[in-house]
């Protein structure tokens, strides 16, 4: 058998010798694999209903992110997205909540506060909110990302917070300036020399002088921007 330009082709060797009957049950087989192969009508609407059935996460995932790519206007689409929002997965919720923008926020916020979602899935949630986070959210988010080492988490937080400075955002970076994790340590300092005011620059200095090689880069460059400012 072959597949070529739309069309199954059933070839047998002129030598091959069956009865009528064999013959029967293959071009009832060719005939089966022909119907499976067309399209149907509404393919948008055939992976739609194929995920309430599909036990595997990543195959759950492939079809959502295929209806939302190849039929972002379906209706079916965004049945399968806002189903996709209580998935088991906590990948298939994210990309679900991406997706569905404001539709997406409630999703987005529990898992940024889960303590069981992976690091790299909460920091991707906090990155997707943005500023529609509430600045107690992400501060109580990057708190606890600091309590439990969620580098990833806590790192998405402090750009968060360094988009929008406040007082508030300014105590929390300075608290992630002390964290355990050098790169949280890192970022913190980046954060403040976009966020931060003259009153961060005394823990910067010290910083400057008795941290790692990056980090004391990182804290003398924040200087420098908070004293242009």
């Amino acid at each position: 058998s072959a597949l070529s330009d739309g069309t199954l082709r059933l070839e047998f060797k002129e030598s091959w010798r069956a009865s009528g009957e064999r013959v029967s049950e293959l071009l009832r087989a060719g005939l089966e694999l022909a119907r499976r192969l067309t399209q149907p009508a509404d393919l948008a609407l055939r992976i739609a209903s194929s995920l309430r059935h599909e036990p595997e996460p990543r195959a759950r995932l492939n079809a959502l992110l295929t209806l939302a790519r190849e039929y972002p206007s379906h209706p079916a689409t965004r049945l399968a997205l806002l189903d996709a929002r209580e998935d088991e997965s906590a990948e298939v919720r994210l990309r679900a909540a991406l997706a569905l923008g404001e539709e997406g926020r409630p999703t987005l916020l529990t898992l940024v506060t889960s303590q069981t979602v992976e690091d790299g899935c909460a920091a991707r949630a906090v990155a997707g909110l943005g500023e529609r986070l509430p600045e107690d959210e992400v501060t109580r988010a990057l708190h606890s990302a600091l309590d439990s080492d969620r580098a990833e988490t806590a790192i998405a937080c402090l750009h968060t917070l360094a988009a929008r400075p406040s007082v508030k955002a300014e105590a929390a970076l300075l608290v992630a300036l002390g964290a355990a994790q050098s790169d949280v340590r890192v970022a913190a300092a980046r954060a403040l020399g976009r966020a931060g005011s003259t009153a961060a620059v005394r823990e910067l200095l010290t910083v400057s002088e008795s941290g790692p090689g990056e980090l004391r880069t990182a804290a003398r460059q924040a200087i420098a921007e908070i004293q242009s400012r």
